[in-house]
């Protein structure tokens, strides 16, 4: 509803037919939302907008008392203004990012869908993360049905997508990853009854090499020693006094040595968060949590073989 609107009208009724005036209570919750511009008709004005999004229910007390006469008699009448949801808000992707929250609101900016493809996928539905690619209308109590499109990087066809589902499917291969490293998609979902609500989220495509081998270990056993000191972290070395650096091969890459290589430390026998391992490989121990003469044997994961570190 518009400001300046007449929300409602209230009536009282006097037994002596005296002349009556209306005013809202301006204690009452909600009175900054009403105004009454005519004290003698009842008409109650709404005075600022509605958002449903953060009120749904608003309360404001009226008072209906007499004028012409000495006793100024009065009567109150509370009233309950229910807020339905409006066509008011614009459609939003999945997973919210929020960058302004409070307890009413939430602003959000759209995610960028990720998704990883080789030159021999073809004919393939891709699955983003995060996913899958989804819109939800903002007005929550009418959850409008909404249609997807590629406003553009679809590279002539090479990628469709489902205008009801946001599912986006690969057509055709990559001849050449070197080339064509990767894609960007900007899609849109809009309200289907109403066009001109929209959203727009980007879609990023990247070309691998194809994944054929797996990684593995440079080594099965690695050992390690520490000195014993107070200071509260240090880097475990070899006995040819070298920091010791734990490495996973992979054959996918021409040096063999993979970037996105993920590892993991599992201590074990009761020395768990004694150890921590870099993304680089490099072994680090909480020195001042640790006795002379102790000795420890750690699992280490690489998405291969497990080796045993002593």
């Amino acid at each position: 509803m518009a400001v300046n609107s007449v929300v409602f009208t209230v009536k009282a009724k006097d037994a002596d037919g005296d002349t009556i005036t209306y005013l809202t209570d301006k204690s009452s919750p909600d009175a900054s939302y009403f105004r009454i511009d005519l004290p003698n008709s009842g008409m109650v004005i709404l005075d600022k907008p509605l958002d449903f999004e953060t009120k749904t229910q608003l309360l404001v007390v009226i008072y209906a008392v007499e004028m012409n006469t000495k006793e100024k008699y009065s009567t109150t009448a509370k009233v309950t203004v229910n807020v339905l949801d409006g066509d008011d808000q614009y459609p939003q992707f999945l997973p919210c990012s929020p960058v302004y929250e409070d307890s009413d609101h939430a602003i959000c900016t759209n995610p960028v869908y990720t998704v990883n493809i080789t030159e021999t996928d073809e004919d393939t539905v891709l699955y983003f993360s995060p996913g899958p690619i989804h819109a939800e209308d903002g007005d929550k109590d009418i959850q409008t049905p909404l249609v997807y499109s590629i406003l553009s990087g679809d590279d002539n066809g090479r990628f469709t997508l489902d205008h009801e589902t946001g599912e986006i499917t690969l057509l055709q291969r990559v001849e050449n990853r070197l080339l064509t490293p990767s894609f960007r998609l900007r899609i849109m979902a809009a309200q289907l009854n109403d066009p001109k609500k929209y959203s727009v989220a980007t879609a990023l495509v990247h070309v691998i090499s194809e994944n054929r081998f797996a990684p593995y270990f440079n080594k099965t056993v690695y050992k390690g020693f520490l000195i014993e000191n107070v200071s509260p972290a240090t880097l475990v070395s070899t006995y040819g006094n070298q920091v010791l650096v734990v490495q996973a091969i992979d054959r996918d890459f021409k040096d063999e040595i993979n970037p996105k290589v993920h590892y993991t430390l599992h201590p074990m026998m009761g020395t768990n968060k004694l150890y921590h391992i870099t993304q680089d490989g490099i072994v680090i121990a909480k020195t001042d949590r640790l006795r002379a003469f102790d000795r420890h044997i750690l699992e280490m994961k690489s998405r291969a073989r497990l080796p045993v570190l002593q």
